[in-house]
C-alpha cells in the first residue's frame, strides 16, 4: 500500500503548514476549519485502511488477507491514541442494519 503511505505524507506535510494559514474574516476562517476537520478525517481514514487485516468489507483487496475474518463482523472504533489512530473492536453488540 504505498500509495496510501505516500498520500499520509501528503497529509502530514499540509497538517504542518496548519499554524502559517490565515483567514481575512470569519467566513475563511470556518472554511479554514473545515479543511482541516476533512484533513483529519483523511489522516483517520488512511491509517485505519492501512491497519486493515482482511479484504472484502471495504474498496480495497489486500493481496496478503484476500478473505474476511469472522472475527471483525462487529463494528470497529477508530481511536487517536497517542498521535496514532487505532482500531479496536466495538464492545460486545452487533451492529445490526435498521429496519426500513
Amino acid at each position: 500500500m504505498p500509495g496510501m503511505k505516500l498520500a499520509l505524507e501528503k497529509l502530514e506535510l499540509i497538517a504542518s503548514r496548519r499554524e502559517k494559514v490565515k483567514a481575512k474574516n470569519l467566513h475563511e476562517l470556518m472554511r479554514l476549519h473545515e479543511a482541516f476537520d476533512l484533513l483529519e478525517l483523511c489522516r483517520m481514514h488512511l491509517d485505519a485502511c492501512l491497519q486493515r487485516r482482511e479484504s472484502g468489507r471495504g474498496m480495497y483487496k489486500l493481496a496478503d488477507y484476500p478473505d474476511l475474518d469472522p472475527a471483525l463482523d462487529k463494528g470497529l472504533v477508530v481511536r487517536l491514541e497517542n498521535g496514532r489512530y487505532t482500531l479496536k473492536k466495538a464492545p460486545s453488540r452487533r451492529i445490526r442494519p435498521m429496519p426500513l
